[in-house]
């Protein structure tokens, strides 16, 4: 490690301009602070405190600093694991914070996702909520207004909510075990380095509605865990694709999103209103229109319960302000489908191989998903508030998705054979 960071005002030779020896030192010091928290050292606070105090830093450096800060004093002082209350049974809200502020999600439908995938536990009305009160507030505000044919009627129970971000859970500090559904798109890559894909050990993960990009950003170890945990419920086929070429059982699950719409009341329709265009440019000099985006950078630093918020309160401006809703994006066309709106789909590249299954000509029907995703959680979550061992939870999921994991290889077998070369004519032909 460099000498120790000045902690008093510099000297007159320290003191330089933007281009200066001053500010190249502090930008070094503040990257190895970045280097520390990448790598989850310990140290990372006590260097953190000693930055803290340097007169020197340009206002960019500071700002970063104060991003990293919380981070290192984590790091060096971890925060003691909740102590669970009788009955309780830890189950995580699917977060994006990062120590890495570039590399955290500030796309709202990542929260949009995390809102559809707890309204199966939303849904059930004999079950309590602890934990984060105002996330604990939010859920049970969602379920005091939502329909009376979306209850879900099964065990009764409590469950213990617990904070995990998906591309830092071993930065957090969890009870064990935590059960956590696992979905989205996998994987960010913060500080730049390949992404410790394997989740904090005390978590139990469901894979459903999960994502990947490109199968060579997965280290052996990573297709292992996957492997161990399998079946792997996949958000769109090419996902499928991947994890079946590495020899791993996976299936077609559809997005989790496609579920949302059972916390609202059915939307009608009001021409009068606006057109909203969310990320897409709307025509020039049109009247009765309005252009709204999904990336927010704020959600890369507000707490949990705040970005939820945000993603509900944006779901409800969807069905109550506008008349129709012009979309590039899929986490905004899929929930607004769900809760019955009218959506005019415009992707920037209608043949991304992420949309297979999902949305355009591929597109597999909506209820259909729907009702796949809610029949997997169902079971899941029924297995899981009754106290079922994780061996007991994993049987009956895998029972449950044994079904459609066969229906996978049948497609992906027609498909490898459709691409296989004809034989050699039979003799005398």
């Amino acid at each position: 490690m460099p000498a120790q960071p000045t902690t008093g005002q510099p000297t007159t030779g320290q003191h330089r301009t933007a281009s200066g020896v001053s500010v190249r030192a502090a930008d070094a010091w503040v990257s190895a602070l970045s280097n520390l928290v990448a790598v989850r050292s310990p140290l990372s606070g006590q260097l953190a405190e000693r930055l803290t105090i340097r007169q020197d830093l340009s206002r960019a450096q500071r700002v970063r600093l104060d991003r990293l800060v919380p981070w290192a004093r984590q790091l060096a002082e971890p925060a003691p694991v909740p102590r669970l209350r009788s009955g309780e049974i830890p189950f995580a809200v699917l977060g994006y914070r990062t120590p890495d502020y570039e590399a955290a999600s500030r796309n709202i439908g990542d929260w949009v996702q995390t809102i559809a995938m707890m309204s199966h536990v939303i849904r059930r009305p004999d079950v309590r909520f602890t934990g984060d009160d105002e996330v604990a507030g939010l859920f049970n505000r969602l379920r005091s207004r939502m329909p009376a044919g979306s209850r879900i009627d099964g065990p009764s129970g409590t469950l213990r909510l617990v904070e995990v971000n998906r591309d830092a859970s071993w930065y957090d500090s969890l009870p064990e075990p935590t059960w956590a559904f696992v979905f989205g798109w996998y994987f960010k890559l913060p500080f730049g380095r390949h992404p410790e894909f394997w989740l904090n050990p005390r978590i139990i993960p469901i894979f459903l509605s999960f994502h990947i990009s490109r199968g060579d950003q997965l280290s052996d170890k990573a297709y292992d865990y996957l492997r161990e945990h399998a079946p792997i419920g996949c958000r769109d086929w090419p996902t499928v694709r991947i994890l079946r070429g590495r020899g791993i059982p996976a299936y077609f699950s559809g997005c989790v999103t496609t579920t949302i719409g059972s916390l609202f009341p059915p939307v009608h329709p009001d021409r009068t209103k606006p057109v909203a265009y969310v990320d897409v440019e709307p025509p020039q000099d049109a009247a009765g229109v309005v252009a709204l985006r999904s990336l927010d950078n704020a959600l890369r630093e507000l707490p949990l319960a705040e970005s939820l918020g945000r993603a509900v309160r944006r779901q409800y401006a969807y069905r109550s302000r506008y008349s129709r809703i012009v979309t590039s994006r899929l986490h905004t066309l899929l929930p607004a489908l769900s809760c019955g709106l009218s959506v005019d789909w415009r992707p920037r590249d209608p043949n991304d191989r992420r949309f297979e299954g999902l949305a355009g000509p591929t597109a597999e029907p909506m209820d259909e998903m729907a009702a796949r995703v809610s029949g997997i959680a169902r079971v899941v979550l029924d297995a899981i508030l009754t106290g079922r061992s994780k061996s007991e939870v994993y049987a009956r999921y895998r029972d449950e998705v044994a079904e459609e994991v066969a229906v996978a290889e049948l497609r992906l077998s027609a498909e490898e054979q459709s691409r296989q070369p004809f034989g050699r004519p039979a003799a005398g032909l």
